[in-house]
């Protein structure tokens, strides 16, 4: 029989997996993880646990987003606070392709086969308003320094994308070399700053 929670046990059982998920997927992954081994590690029930969530992969995805509000912290600070284009896309590449590498549940996403078992098990409606929430906090940079600094006229959309492709590069840092990586990734963020700016000059013609 699943036991019922009140309103203080629930907040703190959902906390608690929470953080026993986290803890279990940075070992283990998604796919080596169970509910009941998360269950058991948080003392409730199997059952219990889905009085909380609807999956493991629920609970994985929430985490990840979680993970991700980096990123829009990032975008937000630096619209408020960097006129400069060239500076904003230094920051913001250094700033995240760092965040990315040492992030244990960033790397667990992108195991093989994890993101195809995301897609059949979570709702659709979840992951196009996840997608749609990363478009808009994008989109919003890119127009913001497009209208206000020298970042280049490129479609927002091919941006978008190229900046989506930007930091799938973290996923080939063995065939890049473990050694090289942190260099590679310097120069990286440098030419990405450089090539897509305009000179000054030409945005005032």
């Amino acid at each position: 029989m699943v036991k019922s929670f009140d309103s203080q046990e629930r907040e703190k059982i959902r906390l608690d997996i929470l953080n026993k998920g986290r803890e279990l997927f940075e070992i283990y992954g998604l796919k080596k993880t169970s509910v009941e081994d998360i269950a058991i590690g948080v003392g409730i029930s199997k059952g219990s646990f889905y009085n909380f969530f609807v999956s493991k992969e629920e609970l994985f995805y929430l985490i990840i987003e979680e993970e991700e509000h980096f990123r829009d912290q990032i975008l937000t600070d630096l619209i408020a606070n960097e006129p400069s284009a060239e500076k904003a896309l230094r920051q913001l590449f250094g700033q995240a392709l760092k965040y990315i590498d040492s992030s244990t549940m960033l790397e667990k996403l992108y195991e093989p086969g994890v993101f195809q078992q995301l897609l059949r098990k979570l709702p659709t409606e979840k992951l196009a308003a996840h997608q749609a929430n990363d478009h808009q906090a994008t989109r919003t940079f890119i127009d913001h320094f497009q209208q206000h600094s020298n970042l280049r006229q490129v479609e927002p959309e091919v941006l978008s994308a190229f900046f989506r492709a930007i930091f799938l590069i973290t996923l080939h840092k063995k065939e890049v070399g473990a050694e090289l990586y942190p260099k590679v990734m310097e120069l990286l963020v440098e030419v990405i700053a450089s090539g897509l700016t305009e000179p000054r000059e030409s945005r005032n013609d």
